[in-house]
């Protein structure tokens, strides 16, 4: 593997999922605790960024699940599964 897709992957797991925690807890979170960190402004004006980053984590996420789960080395769950889908759909 090359020196850059090493050190991709090595920033994009853990970046995804402090997206995805991160701008869920500011989503989900209740109204209270949003004024108690002093949020409320910044959250009514631009929670359709706060959505759209938790969208993009979200989805990232599980992106790097879907891969990790499907690889086909068959060190990974569901591998014998996929290639099993490969010969049956892709005939």
């Amino acid at each position: 593997m090359q020196p850059w897709l090493k050190f991709y992957e090595t920033i994009a797991k853990p970046l995804s999922l402090f997206l995805a925690v991160s701008t869920g807890f500011i989503l989900f979170a209740p109204k209270s605790m949003i004024v108690k960190l002093g949020m409320a402004r910044v959250i009514a004006d631009y929670r359709w960024v706060v959505g759209l980053g938790f969208l993009i984590g979200t989805t990232w996420l599980a992106g790097f699940i879907m891969d990790w789960s499907l690889r086909s080395d068959g060190s990974r769950p569901f591998a014998e599964q996929k290639s099993k889908w490969k010969k049956t759909f892709l005939k």
